[in-house]
């Protein structure tokens, strides 16, 4: 495997209502805590495994809604809490992408940043 480079971040955006996959997905556990076609990870818990192949885990970074941190924390208690950033209101991908952006370029102006979806 090849060494994994300091410089990259990974973002995973971890927002989402639950409305797509309704009645299994809601805004109470929404898809990406949950596990789809019988897998016995949750999409978030793939998502933050396949992360782990480009970046160093302390470059994980996950943005959400407040309503989801208890399952950022049951899912990926590997994830600091300093790089959990808690969006007041959702404002859609774009805005994710800056914000996380922002707070990443303050810890390392030279990162690269991988933005994935959960």
């Amino acid at each position: 495997m090849a060494k994994i480079s300091s410089e990259i971040y990974v973002v995973i955006l971890c927002g989402g209502g639950g409305k797509r996959l309704w009645p299994v997905s809601t805004r109470q556990k929404p898809k990406q805590f949950i596990s789809i076609l019988g897998e016995e990870k949750t999409l978030f818990q793939e998502t933050v495994e396949r992360t782990k192949l480009l970046a160093k885990p302390e470059n994980i970074w996950v943005i959400t809604g407040k309503d989801y941190l208890d399952f950022i924390h049951k899912q990926a208690p590997e994830i600091s809490n300093q790089h959990i950033i808690i969006e007041p209101e959702a404002k859609n991908t774009a805005m994710a992408h800056i914000v996380s952006s922002f707070f990443i370029y303050k810890e390392n102006p030279h990162a690269i940043i991988v933005n994935l979806a959960s």
